[in-house]
């Protein structure tokens, strides 16, 4: 028992290796189209590898077949943890761009100026629209057409799990700004605005 926690160890240890160095191969001299699905498909790759060693070195003979198996499944779902608590979530998050913008400022920033640090440079600086456009059409879930952006059939499945999500799931009562609210849990009743934008 001992000599297979070992040695599971070690392949946890090699596994977290390759796939932090496939990574950070892949992000600095291969071409990324979305930063999660090129995380994923890192994993993938580190898996794999892997599952050779575990399927074809004398040293891991100890386990049976299943015990591979469950190995090389639990290796990818670790790795799919990482790829998205890491990476994903710094590209993605106004969390730490937050905390890096009041470390950029030397520690400090006046909290009047929060919203307009928003506004004015987090959607340039991180280019957020283009970002967020780009990742959805690889993803299949929206189509550009004639300069109107249309959901696709499978991006009216995904919006419409996320807002029944939202409305039944999410947390009733959040603290927000020092209030506990329910207002996150229905985004979309100024149908004004809409009018504005939407395409016929």
């Amino acid at each position: 028992m001992k000599e297979k926690l070992y040695n599971f160890t070690l392949v946890l240890i090699f596994f977290t290796v390759a796939v932090c160095f496939i990574y950070f191969f892949h992000s600095r001299y291969l071409s990324v189209d979305v930063v999660l699905y090129s995380a994923l498909q890192d994993v993938l790759l580190a898996s794999s590898i892997t599952s050779l060693i575990i399927f074809n070195t004398n040293r891991f003979s100890i386990f049976n077949q299943f015990e591979k198996v469950q190995m090389t499944c639990f290796c990818a779902a670790f790795g799919f943890g990482l790829a998205i608590a890491g990476p994903t979530v710094i590209d993605r998050s106004l969390s730490f761009y937050i905390l890096e913008k009041i470390n950029q400022a030397g520690g400090a920033i006046k909290n009047d100026y929060l919203e307009d640090i928003f506004k004015t440079e987090y959607m340039r600086e991180h280019r957020l629209v283009d970002i967020r456009l780009t990742e959805q059409l690889e993803s299949g879930t929206v189509r550009l057409d004639d300069g109107c952006i249309y959901l696709t059939d499978f991006g009216y499945f995904i919006s419409s799990a996320s807002m029944l999500f939202r409305q039944k799931i999410l947390p009733r009562k959040r603290l927000i700004g020092g209030v506990y609210t329910d207002e996150l849990t229905d985004l979309y009743n100024d149908h004004e605005s809409i009018i504005k934008y939407k395409c016929e």
